[in-house]
């Protein structure tokens, strides 16, 4: 897929409808497959695809401004949309709303552009939603993206910036760092931190772990310092190591661990880091180094693939240097359903080391070198591997498992017909997709001894049963625990699903009713035929029941009565009401006072007066001087739910209450003088 000009593709995804999402730059003008010009510089700009699932293109979209924009990381986000992440020197023009932030001179004073981060969001058809340049005063390169659990996304990639400007908010501690950006769903910003040594450290992919870190993939020169605490193998040769770490959700430095021998060991892809099932890392790059160090294989050719697997803590767990006798490059790592690996890169090795099949050939410095495919198992050893080109040079981006067992690769090619490629180049490099078929590994099946079709199903021919758990061996399964096999009997299961209740031998094949023994017809209903009593929960015993707290049976239970009525089931006093204010109890419930009883507007006349009310501070208890009492009068003070506040003797006709420290509400104020009683009611503010 490819104009006339130079088309390099890096990523590549499989979309939620079964299809295919391409991610790489362009340079070319509108010819062979592209649509849209170019509008940038050398590079070009971001060129997207959207293929269907045989790999026809159903629309691209040319995303450009005015100078070099080269997208190297794409998801699929939970919307259905598409985030793209790259580096841009363009400023504000075509579909970028912003300048660049940094600007360099060469030594003659010619002038050259530094890029920024560029992430680009998309709707689920290729339109632009928003985008954002993220950067500082110098040159920062974004090679992965990741959509995070909480709606947001994670950049990674390196920064030239040595000073607090543009967006970033910390001082470089190397030549060049590794930068790490958090932003929203809307591409804000919200943390970032510089990380690095003394020297130059590439920061080249990131995955969000299960604990809500991150991990962090990288390759450092650096020796101890700044944010690394173990020396390159090599030092002080200054030869890069691989260099990992680990955060936690905010961003902080967990851990680090430097890995390598005694030459270059280059962990330099955007995808070459993943986590894996048991909570553990892969790490897959590229090893120069002999046994040394952390390698323990020898080196087969110039570089090999180097596979490394860590625990959840960093310990190295093994480790595999996979290659021939020439150059092999890993350019990614996946984790397959089957526990192994899908590694994918290029190589110019013939047959030779774990080489199992020669290149394809050519001339010139980089021809030969073709797509290298290699299965490995759980513990890295080889099960099938695949030379994958034509007669020049082939390099894939990415290779990824599909949803239907096999794998689809993208790469840039510049081989013309030939070898394995069945289309003549458009231009320059191409887009080069290629689909694998699925993997068919033969696994034994239920009923004969190996699925050779890989279709999972039970051959023809074979017979076999389905059997139900019985649990309580009464002869009915239960429907829900099935096993299939081909034996004609199988302990502890039968062939009947009918029982509703497999915890019970007498209880078949219905489930239990409240009333009856057994539930013949498995409905769960009380049959006809049977009488019930509904109860309700007596707690005081005052043979007045809750009806919130019922019960159906054939008798009535222990602490059950069947009148409903009470409105208070904690106080054997107070049925089938609650509390009123002048008597003991409130008969029907409503909370009202009853008929017959004082009502508040002629307390007064008694000789009573309550003031102020409502009240902030104090009330004063004024008794009439005239009003002949027998006995020393007693004063108590409750609040709306029957607690005593105040209970008090009252030594003067005119007494001050502090209510200061009252809850706002209603309070009732009762006077007793030998066998009378005086209510009044007043309200605290």
């Amino acid at each position: 897929i490819g104009g006339n000009l130079r088309d390099e593709a890096y990523s590549i995804i499989q979309t939620t409808d079964g299809g295919f999402f391409v991610a790489g730059y362009s340079n070319s003008s509108i010819s062979g497959d592209k649509e849209e010009t170019c509008y940038g510089g050398v590079w070009g700009d971001y060129w997207v695809l959207k293929l269907d699932n045989i790999g026809e293109i159903e629309w691209q979209n040319t995303i450009a401004a005015d100078s070099d924009d080269v997208i190297f990381s794409v998801i699929q986000t939970i919307d259905g949309g598409y985030l793209l992440g790259g580096s841009s020197a363009s400023d504000s023009s075509l579909n970028k709303s912003e300048d660049a932030i940094g600007y360099g001179y060469d030594a003659p004073g010619g002038h050259f552009e530094w890029h920024d981060y560029w992430i680009v969001k998309l709707d689920s058809v290729g339109n632009i939603e928003w985008e954002n340049t993220i950067g500082g005063d110098n040159s920062e390169f974004l090679y992965c993206v990741q959509q995070t659990t909480d709606g947001g996304y994670i950049l990674a990639g390196e920064s030239a910036t040595q000073t607090i400007s543009g967006d970033k908010t910390e001082f470089g501690l190397g030549s060049w760092d590794w930068w790490v950006v958090k932003i929203d769903s809307i591409g804000i910003i919200q943390w970032q931190n510089t990380i690095g040594g003394w020297n130059s450290d590439w920061l080249r992919s990131i995955v969000q772990t299960n604990d809500g870190g991150y991990f962090l993939g990288g390759t450092s020169t650096s020796g101890i310092s700044g944010d690394k605490t173990e020396a390159n193998f090599d030092a002080p040769g200054g030869q890069p190591d691989y260099w990992v770490v680990k955060l936690d959700g905010l961003g902080n430095i967990l851990w680090d661990k430097t890995i390598g021998g005694n030459d270059a060991d280059l962990l330099y892809q955007t995808y070459g880091i993943q986590q894996t099932f048991d909570g553990g890392y892969i790490l897959g790059g590229q090893s120069y180094s002999g046994i040394s160090g952390n390698k323990t294989d020898i080196n087969n050719g110039i570089r090999d693939y180097w596979l490394v697997k860590l625990d959840e803590s960093g310990s190295i767990e093994w480790q595999n240097a996979i290659g021939g006798n020439s150059d092999d490059v890993l350019l990614s790592v996946e984790q397959t359903t089957d526990f192994g690996y899908i590694l994918g890169g290029t190589s110019r090795s013939s047959i030779s080391g774990d080489k199992s099949e020669n290149h394809w050939g050519g001339g010139g410095f980089i021809a030969g070198y073709d797509y290298w495919i290699v299965k490995i198992d759980s513990v890295g050893n080889i099960i099938w591997q695949k030379t994958i080109g034509g007669t020049d040079f082939d390099c894939p981006g990415r290779v990824t498992a599909t949803v239907d067992n096999g794998f689809v690769i993208i790469g840039a090619s510049l081989s013309g017909m030939s070898g394995d490629k069945t289309e003549s180049s458009e231009g320059d490099y191409d887009y080069w997709i290629v689909k694998l078929a699925p993997e068919c590994i033969p696994i034994q099946e239920i009923c004969n001894e190996v699925d050779d079709d890989c279709d999972g199903i039970i051959d023809n021919g074979i017979t076999y049963y389905t059997y139900y758990i019985d649990t309580d061996g009464d002869n009915f399964g239960n429907l829900l625990i099935d096993s299939v096999s081909c034996l004609e009997e199988l302990s502890g299961f039968t062939l009947d699903s009918t029982d509703c209740n497999d915890a019970n031998n007498l209880i078949y094949p219905g489930a239990i009713e409240i009333c009856d023994y057994l539930d013949n017809d498995c409905n769960g209903i009380i049959d006809d035929n049977l009488s019930y009593i509904h109860s309700f929960e007596d707690a005081d015993a005052d043979n007045y029941g809750n009806i919130e707290v019922d019960s159906l049976s054939c008798e009535i239970p222990d602490g059950f009565v069947e009148d409903d009525a009470d409105c208070d089931d904690t106080n054997p006093l107070i049925y089938p009401g609650s509390p009123e204010v002048l008597d003991g109890m409130d008969n029907n419930c409503n909370q009202i006072i009853d008929e017959g009883f004082n009502s508040l507007e002629n307390l007064n006349n008694a000789g009573i007066i309550i003031y102020p009310n409502p009240a902030t501070d104090k009330i004063i208890l004024s008794i009439d001087k005239q009003f002949n009492f027998n006995s020393t009068p007693y004063i108590t003070i409750s609040d709306l739910s029957g607690k005593i506040i105040l209970n008090s003797y009252i030594n003067s006709s005119e007494t001050e209450i502090d209510v200061s420290e009252y809850a706002s509400g209603i309070y009732f104020v009762k006077v007793i003088v030998g066998e009378n009683q005086f209510f009044q009611k007043i309200i605290k503010e």
